[in-house]
């Protein structure tokens, strides 16, 4: 992903490796934040595995063709 964001700033063409159909899924780093402090005050998250991410998949396909706007 570096790379890929380096060459949308750049409004460069983007590298795409194989098919581009690879999902990614992204969450602002603020409600991130919000749920790991929320879990330290939650004695019953403690020793459980727990996704803390956004819930919207896009292809890295179709991240280029939104940046390539």
């Amino acid at each position: 992903m570096p790379r890929f964001i380096q060459q949308a700033l750049r409004d460069e063409d983007i590298t795409l490796y194989g098919t581009g159909s690879q999902i990614r899924t992204f969450t602002h780093v603020d409600e991130v934040c919000q749920c790991i402090i929320k879990l330290m005050d939650t004695p019953e998250a403690y020793g459980t595995v727990i996704k803390i991410g956004g819930v919207e998949e896009v292809s890295v396909k179709e991240l280029a063709k939104k940046s390539s706007r």
